[in-house]
């Protein structure tokens, strides 16, 4: 698997890596990390100014590969730096259009261009028309010197998208004693009674289905469990699912590959990566 590591060097963003590696344990990967050196004043400096803020941005991009590199180190990782200048988002997604990328990797904080590539505008970009799946990385909740089982929330709505989320994870190999949980949220009217069954019968189709989906999964896992809930709200509640039963990792489906929908995503999916507190797999459909 090809993975790309956008990093800044900060705290946070080695954190990501750390997280992404334990997350990750058992796969094997073949990682470049990608810094972009995004200020670029140019315009307004003579030649000998122009090359010292260039020596001073390239000294920083190769402290931060330093600092990622022996994070990856330490969970016997290699990588391959590759520095960048311009705008973060374009140069993100240039290069996963030049290079296959199955999995572009982004910490959730971070210090530099890495923030910004989070907030707004930007994060919507890259993770809109970024062709690899994106594994957007929180702090983890639980101490970094123990081993831990991660617990997986699937989300699941039977589309095509979801069906590539579900055949992803199962490339990931996690430890046998993973905890996989696959949630599906039916609509249902908003102002319904929560005591109210709306559909019953979609209700135990939809836990049919999801019965013969978790065999796969119970081959190789030793916890594997199955949700059906109706909510007016489909994003929160899987949002809140996660957090309840503290899930180290999200799966989503990106909701298609149309033109409209990578500009759009899908305002679940949207929703999901913006609010969740652990970390969101969204997981791009193969074309």
């Amino acid at each position: 698997m090809k993975v790309l590591i956008a990093t800044d060097g900060s705290p946070a963003s080695l954190d990501a890596v750390n997280e992404y590696c334990r997350l990750s344990a058992s796969i094997p990967h073949d990682i470049t990390v990608l810094i972009v050196d995004d200020v670029q004043p140019y315009g307004i400096l003579n030649k000998e100014m122009r090359q010292s803020v260039e020596k001073l941005q390239n000294q920083v991009a190769l402290e931060a590969f330093a600092a990622a590199e022996t994070s990856l180190k330490n969970h016997g990782r290699t990588a391959k730096l590759v520095e960048r200048s311009g705008h973060a988002a374009n140069e993100i997604i240039e290069w996963t259009e030049r290079n296959p990328t199955d999995l572009l990797v982004v910490g959730a904080r971070g210090a530099g261009f890495v923030s910004r590539l989070l907030l707004g505008s930007t994060s919507d970009s890259v993770v809109s028309h970024c062709k690899a799946s994106v594994l957007v990385v929180r702090p983890a909740k639980h101490p970094e010197n123990i081993e831990y089982s991660p617990h997986v929330t699937v989300a699941w709505d039977g589309s095509d998208s979801a069906k590539a989320a579900l055949d992803y994870l199962k490339t990931w190999k996690l430890t046998p004693d993973s905890r996989i949980s696959i949630l599906s949220v039916l609509p249902r009217p908003r102002d319904l009674s929560e005591e109210i069954v709306y559909d019953s019968k979609h209700v135990q189709e939809q836990k049919l289905q999801l019965d013969e989906i978790s065999k796969a999964f119970r081959q190789h896992y030793h916890n594997v469990d199955t949700h059906v809930v109706e909510s007016s709200t489909a994003a929160s509640t899987i949002v809140g699912f996660a957090d309840r039963h503290s899930s180290s990792l999200l799966v989503i489906g990106d909701k298609g590959r149309s033109a409209i929908q990578r500009i759009l995503i899908g305002s679940v999916a949207r929703h999901i990566l913006h609010t969740a507190t652990c970390s969101v797999l969204m997981v791009k459909k193969a074309t």
